[in-house]
């Protein structure tokens, strides 16, 4: 992906996913957000140069507003929901390496996730690249009111 704005609600059945690729799947420009089952989540690619996290175990409902913020507070999306998700994929340029920031549903917390590295996976589940389990694993902090 080199660019432009590209949103999926994928299938919301833990055998299928919204972004399913095998080999590589590398972003370097746009912004992508991509919310799903978590049964098959992936995350894009280590060789993207954007920022990116998968944050794996928080449900949403169809309806509510996500919200990501910095942690200055600065939105970088907001996004009304039209189907339930588990997983969350979010990439854009304005993620960084180090820093922290918030995914909210309707007003609540939902994770606080830190940028460990360039591309973030965050809860259990999830498939990695070519198939088996993906070992971001443990639970996400912040869990919803």
């Amino acid at each position: 992906m080199t660019g432009g704005l590209v949103i999926i609600e994928g299938p919301v059945n833990d055998g299928n996913s919204a972004l399913d690729y095998n080999g590589t799947f590398t972003v370097s420009g746009g912004t992508l957000l991509a919310l799903r089952s978590s049964g098959m989540a992936m995350n894009v690619s280590e060789t993207s140069t954007l920022g990116a996290f998968l944050l794996n175990g928080e449900e949403v409902v169809a309806g509510e507003t996500l919200v990501i913020k910095t942690s200055s507070g600065e939105e970088l999306l907001s996004y009304t929901t039209e189907k339930n998700s588990a997983s969350l994929l979010f990439s854009s340029e304005d993620l960084k390496q180090g820093e922290t920031y918030t995914v909210y549903a309707e007003g609540n917390e939902l994770s606080e996730v830190s940028m460990t590295s360039l591309v973030t996976t965050m809860g259990a589940s999830g498939m990695t690249p070519g198939g088996g389990n993906n070992p971001g694993g443990g639970k996400i902090p912040g869990g919803r009111p």
